[in-house]
């Protein structure tokens, strides 16, 4: 399971949102583990409880990707 930004083309989009998931992650003591391939950002948690988490309480102030969205995929068997 991993979170999915997409459509995100931009090193300054991308160095400002692992900014704000690292400090997300040291705020609610989580580790995580993140992944760019093909426009796609994939955050990844060691507990399935974490997902949950950071979705009640991400609420960055985005300046580059201010209409950002992220999905959660479940796929049994894809590695993030």
């Amino acid at each position: 399971m991993y979170l999915a930004f997409e459509n995100i083309r931009w090193r300054p989009e991308i160095e400002e949102i692992q900014e704000e998931i690292r400090l997300w992650a040291e705020r609610h003591s989580v580790r995580y583990t993140t992944k760019y391939i093909k426009g796609v950002l994939r955050v990844g948690f060691d507990k399935d409880s974490d997902f949950t988490l950071f979705t009640m309480t991400w609420a960055p102030d985005l300046e580059e990707s201010p209409n950002l969205e992220c999905r959660i995929v479940n796929i049994q068997n894809e590695r993030y």
